[in-house]
């Protein structure tokens, strides 16, 4: 088959640093984001493809992570970029410094969506999985890889294109197209909005109208047909923005309100080092928390949630800068702390599936299942008290300590124990006690040392020898 007139495919094997793509059998070499692999009996085959018209070069098995790679393409005048990717752990961004000759240089962001969601920034279904591999095999879990587009702005040569660093973008393929595709009118719109300084309170009401059902399309052609899509200086929105305004007051208010109160408020949900390595969970924390810090900078009434403590501590530790971002944001009300755990991840079953998929034992961490004590008491009050005037009860004071054995899933230490206990007597038989203990373990047995111990029950007493007879 003959190749579309206009394109070059771009050999991205030199600049390959992840392989992302395995045959049944073969899952476990490659992983495109730490844990599965992209099936590739379900891809084209290795070499040249086409989608919607377009040249690409498939790759065997790698893809490309953007880490500063610099791809230097036959010199040409080059009108658009195509690209297939997507993002993992959630959607990427990536800046790309095009150069011209004669020095010129112009940087564009690439955007993909995460291949496990739906596409956000305007790209077409390139390829959809149906599965991915795992570690046991086929996972039925949908991924897709997106085709996106970069408009350039320039006539002149290209030289260079230089990537940014992005580490949940994943690129399979690179084409640069000569001539100008025929793109949606809607996509375009998009593409100058996002780029475009002056353009942010047209976008605003634009995606108002456009939730209220609006035609727009006379309003969005006359914007296409002004403002030059690869423009990049400040235009004037103004009359447009009159435009939109007036279209949003004709609406009846009852078709544009609503009785209820609604309170957006931003929050990222992160699984802690839940089925990817401890490093990926601490950069995608870093990069969540980078990111909102910028949104809460750039929208003064946004506020932003964000829980587990073991997140803060990890930014504290490692990206201290950032922490202190954090801290003031907190201290504004504008970044809440909520929820008490220091981290969601309880219970994952990691023991068991670790001994089951790789028959490996962790390293055993004592548990206390039991705790034997003798203790000597000392009773400093004791004696009867008097609620209101009205009633009296009994009860009493006494320090606790005393030996102490521990029983763990790993050792049995001895120790000892100290505390305080409180006793009020309902009756001769009965009364209710609160113990507060520490028992303190000999190191060297077990990796816990001390254990706080805290009781509140009712107790049964038994009365021993004689017993007097009240008198009348």
């Amino acid at each position: 088959m003959a190749r579309p007139s206009g394109f070059k495919t771009v050999d991205l094997n030199p600049f390959f640093n992840l392989d992302a793509i395995a045959p049944k059998g073969e899952a476990a070499y490659s992983r495109i984001d730490g844990l599965f692999a992209l099936p590739a009996e379900e891809l084209p085959r290795t070499g040249e493809t086409s989608i919607d018209g377009v040249p690409f070069l498939f790759p065997d098995k790698g893809c490309m992570v953007p880490e500063g790679q610099v791809i230097e393409p036959p010199r040409d005048a080059y009108q658009v970029v195509h690209v297939l990717g997507n993002g993992v752990f959630g959607s990427a961004e990536c800046e790309l410094t095009f150069e011209f000759e004669g020095g010129e240089k112009v940087t564009e962001i690439l955007k993909l969506t995460d291949g496990s969601h739906l596409a956000q920034f305007g790209e077409h279904e390139a390829f959809k999985l149906g599965y991915r591999y795992g570690d046991a095999g086929p996972v039925e879990w949908p991924l897709y890889i997106w085709k996106q587009v970069i408009l350039l702005p320039s006539d002149r040569p290209l030289k260079a294109i230089a990537f940014g660093r992005s580490n949940n973008m994943r690129i399979f393929s690179l084409t640069l197209g000569r001539e100008r595709p025929d793109l949606p009118s809607d996509f375009l719109l998009c593409y100058l909005l996002d780029r475009i300084e002056g353009a942010a309170e047209f976008k605003r009401l634009y995606h108002i109208l456009a939730g209220l059902g609006e035609d727009l399309t006379g309003i969005r052609d006359q914007v296409l047909d002004t403002v030059r899509v690869d423009e990049r200086a400040g235009h004037d929105f103004s009359r447009w923005v009159a435009e939109l305004k007036a279209r949003l007051k004709s609406i009846p208010a009852k078709e544009r309100e609503t009785p209820l109160d609604i309170t957006l408020v931003g929050h990222s949900h992160i699984d802690a080092v839940w089925l990817w390595p401890w490093n990926v969970t601490v950069e995608k924390v870093h990069r969540t928390f980078s990111r909102n810090v910028d949104r809460l900078k750039a929208y003064p009434d946004v506020t932003f949630v964000q829980s587990q403590p073991q997140f803060y501590e990890w930014m504290e530790r490692h990206y201290p800068e950032l922490f202190e971002e954090v801290k003031s944001l907190v201290e504004q009300g504008r970044w809440e702390i909520v929820g008490g755990m220091w981290s969601f991840n309880f219970g994952t079953g990691l023991k068991e599936e670790l001994k089951d998929r790789f028959d490996v034992q962790p390293t055993e961490v004592g548990e206390l299942k039991w705790i034997i004590n003798s203790n000597f008491i000392f009773k400093p009050l004791y004696g009867k008290f008097a609620l209101t005037n009205d009633k009296l009860f009994t009860g009493e004071m006494f320090f606790v300590a005393g030996y102490a054995l521990g029983g763990f899933t790993a050792a049995f230490p001895s120790g000892f124990d100290v505390g305080l206990a409180l006793r009020m007597y309902l009756g001769r038989y009965f009364s209710i006690r609160l113990d507060v203990r520490e028992y303190f373990f000999l190191p060297g047995f077990s990796s816990i040392d001390d254990q706080l111990f805290v009781s509140l029950g009712l107790a049964l007493t038994f009365g021993f020898g004689e017993q007097g007879e009240e008198e009348d």
